[in-house]
């Protein structure tokens, strides 16, 4: 008796339509549970990243206020171009992580030498700490200006942060006391764009950053203004806040948008 042979394979290939849609539906719910859970894991390493960021620029802040008497003028410091100066606004900007945050200060017509000024790199070491996971900005000379927020005193919310000069009379009242030179007076200061802690994005009224727009988020001096009536000439510099005896415990807000 003949039989009749049969080409197909004992095993199957391939999957049935209805296992095929069995197993997306499984994939789906295991995705639709497990998204959540790592979105929510890496917003708590961002969050814990950026809190231990602030903590080390407190502590660097606090030893400066220390060995100085007085807050920096900046945190991270401003652009630096390829000498390790401050950038002027023209030539090549040296990376961030590269800063060298050289100033010379200059008071009135007086050259008062070349210092480091800022917490980076002396109190602060790495520069990562100044930068934040959610800055999307990832190229390290990119460079910006910023502007004084909106209700900053004396009408300046909106405009350009400027280096000031302080002036030479024996009671100056307006100035920077990290102007690197004269010819600095009166031009836009220039910051990182990594760096989330002295600058950051301008927010909407809808919680969203405005696109090109930077704020400065710290000073020690928002009205920019130096002098306190001028009891003590020598001290107008190093008053910050405007108190006229600074208590001797101070408070560092610093924040990332």
């Amino acid at each position: 008796m003949k039989t009749r042979s049969s080409n197909r394979s004992p095993w199957r290939q391939g999957f049935t339509l209805v296992e095929l849609l069995t197993v997306i539906a499984i994939i789906s719910i295991l995705a639709a549970i497990l998204f959540p859970a790592f979105a929510a894991a890496r917003e708590q390493a961002r969050q814990s990243s950026s809190l231990s960021n602030l903590h080390a620029i407190y502590v660097g802040a606090r030893l400066y206020q220390e060995d100085e008497g007085r807050f920096p003028p900046s945190l991270f410091g401003y652009a630096n171009d390829t000498s390790g100066n401050v950038y002027s606004g023209s030539g090549t900007v040296q990376p961030m992580n590269r800063a060298l945050n050289l100033f010379t200060t200059f008071t009135g017509s007086a050259n008062q030498g070349q210092n480091r000024g800022f917490l980076y790199p002396e109190q602060v070491k790495d520069f990562n700490a100044f930068t934040s996971p959610d800055n999307l900005e990832r190229d390290k000379t990119a460079i910006t200006t910023a502007i004084w927020p909106a209700g900053s005193p004396n009408g300046l919310g909106g405009s350009v942060v400027t280096w000031g000069q302080t002036g030479s009379g024996a009671c100056p009242t307006i100035g920077d006391p990290d102007l690197p030179s004269a010819a600095y007076a009166g031009q836009p200061k220039y910051f990182y764009k990594q760096d989330s802690v002295d600058i950051g994005p301008q927010i909407d009224i809808n919680g969203n950053p405005v696109k090109g727009v930077y704020e400065l988020h710290y000073t020690p001096d928002w009205t920019h203004k130096l002098g306190v009536g001028c009891e003590n000439a020598a001290q107008t510099i190093v008053a910050q806040l405007k108190y006229k005896n600074p208590p001797t415990d101070r408070t560092v807000l610093t924040y990332i948008t």
